[in-house]
């Protein structure tokens, strides 16, 4: 049975009164963190990651290069960009010792369990364009993420140079010798950004 309210027991018609301002409370705090959120600037770090997108677009590694350095920035993301400028430039092995401390543990001998993929496949690409080429695809086998976009691009890089060896250098690249072919002549993908912020690959 439905009761007017001025029949319901006291406690029953506050205990009512107490569910609706929980409710309107509720809806209160929903919206005022909605304008927080709104009114959020974006991470100084975002603006500088916008600019060196930007630079590097416009082919401008070394202006990219100087403004990271510039802010001082040491965060793994920064270490990241500041080794994508560096093969942008040409100078992967300088790009290999960037990457190496944000991709490999401790010792040096194998990459964190944790290690974002696009910056083993940059590791990858950085050892690829020094000539490591060995060193690039055990990178890739150790890393096993063969369905992400960033592996799937250096690995079609990979198979492009392989299928430039002669039979003799195959061979010795089967063997796990360095075949002695020069990479300089062979572009390779790397990524600024992780696949899922669409940035794609610089």
């Amino acid at each position: 049975m439905i009761y007017p309210e001025h029949y319901l027991p006291e406690d029953s018609a506050g205990s009512s009164d107490q569910k609706l301002e929980k409710s309107g409370g509720k809806k209160k705090d929903r919206s005022v963190q909605a304008e927080k959120h709104k009114a959020t600037p974006p991470s100084p770090l975002a603006g500088i990651m916008n600019k060196v997108r930007n630079l590097l677009e416009a082919g401008k590694a070394e202006e990219a290069f100087d403004l990271l350095n510039a802010r001082g920035l040491q965060d793994p993301d920064s270490r990241n960009a500041r080794a994508v400028c560096l093969l942008r430039m040409g100078q992967p092995e300088l790009a290999v010792r960037a990457l190496r401390e944000i991709c490999l543990t401790a010792n040096g001998t194998m990459l964190k369990p944790d290690v974002p993929t696009h910056y083993a496949t940059n590791l990858a690409a950085a050892l690829f364009a020094a000539g490591n080429v060995t060193g690039c695809a055990a990178i890739l086998d150790e890393l096993a993420r063969e369905h992400e976009p960033t592996v799937i691009k250096m690995r079609t890089a990979l198979r492009e140079w392989e299928s430039k060896l002669s039979f003799w250098q195959k061979l010795k690249w089967k063997c796990g010798l360095a075949p002695g072919v020069s990479t300089t002549d062979h572009d390779v993908p790397v990524a600024l950004d992780p696949p899922e912020a669409n940035a794609g690959v610089a």
